[in-house]
């Protein structure tokens, strides 16, 4: 009894580690340490009712005893990555490529699931344990190439997952780093073409998830106005895991008016992607 009670305990003080201090040199030795999944967030104290909601479906269907959701802001960067190179808030390089050289830092010191401020989850956690068992997991295709998003070899960006230390994603870090020092415009070189590099140099074990909710069932891309217009836009709901939205799109002052509805008027609302909050 006094055996298992010691065992019950050992494991509590492990989830706890787990849970709460994943930072720390202690998750390191942590033998049921788990893959997490990460999400910035430019201002989450003034982030519109939308935004807010969004965050609160992801926790809802996420985080747990085993799985959290990591949310990064400006002011906590520092707390994870300490030699973090550029200011999120540098206009200057664009917030794209901010959110994947990120991401690229993110994964190879931790690992786990990085995932773009537009994700609607909703099959997230099916993403994330495939990173227990592929050295690279992606969603999605390249938004430049026709009927990319099957192939494996060109994907999308928004949502990248690794195991911690892959030499893939530190030469993706690299060139990604070059790409925003060299003469040419920063960008002038996209995160997946570079990412595309990477994947044919070194051929990693990859499990890919075809459908990222970008793209219609004739395979065309979808643009942001068709997540918030009132009809269906014949979105492909097969195998459907999470919808990326072109968050790039947010702080167009197109679309402030969904950025400035209060709850009520959100809730009274008939925008198609309300359906899947």
């Amino acid at each position: 009894m006094k055996h298992l009670t010691i065992l019950l305990l050992s494991i509590i003080i492990l989830l706890i580690i787990n849970k709460y201090f994943h930072t720390t040199q202690l998750q390191k030795i942590n033998v049921i340490g788990t893959n997490k999944i990460w999400i910035y967030h430019q201002d989450p104290l003034n982030q519109s009712y939308f935004e807010t909601l969004n965050l609160q479906n992801l926790q809802s269907n996420i985080n747990g005893i085993m799985n959290d959701i990591i949310i990064i802001t400006p002011d906590t960067i520092n707390q994870y990555i300490e030699d973090f190179p550029i200011s999120m808030c540098d206009e200057s390089i664009p917030y794209r490529k901010r959110i994947d050289l990120l991401h690229s830092f993110i994964l190879e010191k931790y690992g786990g699931l990085c995932i773009s401020p537009g994700t609607i989850g909703i099959h997230l956690l099916t993403i994330l344990s495939k990173t227990y068992y592929y050295d690279l997991v992606t969603v999605g295709g390249n938004p430049k190439i026709i009927q990319s998003n099957k192939n494996n070899q060109t994907p999308n960006t928004y949502i990248l997952g690794s195991t911690k230390g892959s030499d893939l994603i530190k030469e993706y870090k690299s060139k990604l780093l070059e790409s925003l020092n060299s003469n040419l415009l920063s960008n002038e070189i996209n995160s997946y073409e570079i990412l595309k590099h990477c994947i044919q140099k070194y051929k990693p074990l990859q499990y890919h998830f075809s459908n990222d909710g970008t793209i219609d069932r004739n395979q065309q891309l979808l643009q942001f106005d068709d997540y918030i217009n009132k009809m269906n836009p014949n979105l492909n709901d097969d195998e459907l895991y999470v919808i990326s939205l072109p968050y790039e799109n947010f702080k167009n002052s197109k679309y402030q008016w969904l950025f400035n509805l209060s709850e009520k008027e959100f809730n009274e609302s008939d925008i198609f992607i309300k359906h899947y909050l």
